[in-house]
């Protein structure tokens, strides 16, 4: 074989050998794909507050414009302790460790807390009914004339922080901010759900007695306080003084969350949502106020239960509600109620009776 006739063999084989590569080359192909996911909290904002929905009888009041009270030593009261020199008086819950009732011119307080991630606006409205006879003042009467000589009046106030507002027959309107709790706030996993989301702090959450509640959140209250003219002419007079009426109220800002999976309200009314199989109620509830705990509540007959939306085997929502004789018997008292659940855990709720 010639030496040209072998140089244009290789040359031949050599162009082979890259069209055969190149061949192979366009011919092999990979793909893939990836999916996301997104870990972010369900909430970012929670609405969770401590407001009394009924005051009872902590606004009732009572006129004593010509010190009778004091000169018949209350007899008409069972001998209750009155602070001197008043004359207007409202019943104030008993001391710690007494069960003598006590009357001062300033109402027992109403008072809110704010547990949650953002500032709420509280506002109270208040209003008296338009007497006859007896004339509504919006500064406290001087009086020091002579008795029953002149117009009975009389002088209501809303009392807080910032000071007196006269409460008066067309109404007013008060409002107040109180700051958030974001500071004792944070973001866990729930496996049950399987969601991220923003809870209390052990800080936070285990503050049950009003003053472990001062201790950690910020607050508001209010009162009623006013006074009568001693000077005029009660005696004879057939009227009933005013009915005063207030509305309290804290509303959920827009996109808030509402955090707990208790609620308590002074009607005795207690409702757990959230409920599991594995987070379940363990037959076991108790009451604290004043250093006291009552015992389980779960044997009380008299318990009131509404479980069309809740399974011992299922969890889901679960209601109680006191007896009467519960209700009744923690009037003016600052009640916890704790919850007991199967994984160990617990649920507290805390209201004004």
């Amino acid at each position: 074989m010639s030496n040209k006739f072998r140089k244009v063999l290789a040359a031949i084989l050599a162009g082979t050998m890259v069209l055969g590569s190149g061949v192979v080359a366009n011919a092999a192909e990979g793909s893939g794909e990836g999916s996301g996911s997104l870990d972010v909290v369900e909430a970012s904002d929670v609405f969770n507050v401590i407001l009394p929905t009924d005051s009872g009888d902590q606004f009732d009041y009572i006129l004593d414009p010509t010190g009778i009270i004091a000169e018949t030593d209350a007899a008409k009261y069972a001998s209750a302790s009155f602070v001197d020199g008043q004359t207007m008086y409202f019943r104030n819950k008993p001391a710690s460790g007494s069960d003598i009732a006590t009357y001062s011119n300033v109402s027992d307080p109403i008072k809110a807390y704010n547990k949650s991630t953002m500032d709420v606006e509280i506002k109270v409205q208040a209003k008296l009914a338009t007497p006859s006879g007896i004339d509504i003042v919006t500064t406290a009467p001087t009086g020091g004339g002579p008795a029953n000589t002149a117009t009975p009046s009389i002088y209501l106030a809303l009392k807080d922080a910032s000071g007196e507002t006269a409460i008066t027959t067309t109404g007013i309107v008060a409002t107040s901010s109180i700051t958030d709790a974001s500071a004792l706030y944070e973001v866990v996993y729930a496996t049950d759900s399987k969601t991220y989301k923003k809870q209390l702090n052990a800080t936070g959450s285990n503050a049950t007695t009003e003053d472990e509640l001062d201790a950690v959140f910020q607050s508001y209250e209010f009162n009623l306080t006013g006074s009568c003219n001693d000077d005029g002419k009660w005696v004879g007079l057939t009227e009933e003084p005013p009915t005063v009426s207030l509305v309290w109220t804290i509303e959920k800002p827009d996109n808030a969350a509402t955090s707990s999976p208790i609620t308590f309200t002074n009607t005795g009314d207690i409702t757990l949502t959230g409920l599991t199989a594995a987070k379940n109620f363990d037959h076991k509830m108790t009451l604290s106020w004043g250093g006291t705990t009552s015992d389980n509540l779960d044997s009380d007959p008299n318990m009131a239960w509404d479980i069309t939306q809740w399974s011992a085997e299922n969890g889901g929502t679960l209601k109680f509600k006191l007896s009467s004789g519960w209700v009744s018997g923690l009037s003016g008292e600052l009640v916890t109620v704790t919850v007991y659940l199967t994984d160990g855990s617990t649920l507290t709720a805390t209201t004004q009776f």
